[in-house]
């Protein structure tokens, strides 16, 4: 049985920003180490890019990859459902690198809220998103994977648009 969300009334993106976010639990099997790698390498070809982690850190050595970089990587916590909301407003970008998934309820509320999303090719992902029309997938545990596919979609706001109303309306018609 597929999981089902409450999908919120469509709302028209523009994709200016170049903010990423990411939810869920921050450790090694959700692809953290690679994802801030990724985005290290992006903040030097795309000034203005930015990475809010949501979740809660399970190992310690990972937090510190992401000292020294509050200029384009922010800690949020653990956030509530009205914060969470406020960074899907706040941001046209959604990740999610990691080894393994069924199928994540915060790649569907990010999908219905219009995001363009960036997602590792494992578990119950493909099933959702069909790459190059919902988003864009990339191997799992492959950092240069994903810095591309997240420099493809940062780079062309009409390709971020695009999948971002496919992925909308997809949730609406099949997760709602």
């Amino acid at each position: 049985m597929e999981n089902g969300i409450i999908v919120p009334e469509s709302k028209e993106r523009e994709y200016r920003d170049y903010n990423l976010l990411f939810l869920g639990r921050l450790c090694e099997q959700k692809g953290i180490r690679e994802l801030i790698g990724a985005v290290d390498k992006l903040h030097k070809k795309i000034p203005g890019v930015h990475l809010y982690l949501g979740g809660v850190w399970e190992h310690e050595k990972l937090k510190k990859l992401i000292e020294d970089k509050e200029e384009y990587i922010t800690y949020l916590g653990w956030i509530d459902r009205v914060e969470k909301q406020e960074y899907f407003q706040k941001c046209s970008y959604f990740v999610l690198p990691s080894y393994f998934e069924g199928q994540p309820i915060s790649l569907l509320e990010a999908m219905a809220e219009g995001m363009c999303v960036a997602a590792s090719e494992v578990g119950g992902i493909p099933q959702i998103i069909k790459d190059g029309v919902h988003g864009v997938m990339f191997p799992a545990k492959d950092e240069e994977a994903l810095e591309q596919a997240l420099f493809e979609i940062l780079t062309d706001k009409e390709t971020a648009r695009k999948y971002g109303i496919a992925a909308s309306n997809k949730v609406a018609e099949h997760y709602n």
